[in-house]
């Protein structure tokens, strides 16, 4: 991103949404991990109980 602002470029870049992209793809990354951590530390009955609404919110932002 500071790469891409020093660049010159006829046309302007939308770095404002690169940065809303790059935020959303980092909250994904932040969730598939928290899902990964849960999985192994958790029996797996509770695990698939627990990380239900994660899930779901996990699926609604790729949906998005």
């Amino acid at each position: 991103m500071v790469i891409q602002r020093k660049e010159i470029s006829l046309l302007p870049r939308p770095i404002k949404l690169y940065a809303e992209i790059v935020e959303a793809c980092e909250r994904l990354f932040e969730n598939l991990i928290e899902i990964r951590t849960l999985r192994f530390s958790v029996p797996r009955k509770e695990t698939v109980l627990d990380v239900l609404p994660v899930r779901r919110e996990l699926v609604c932002h790729i949906l998005i």
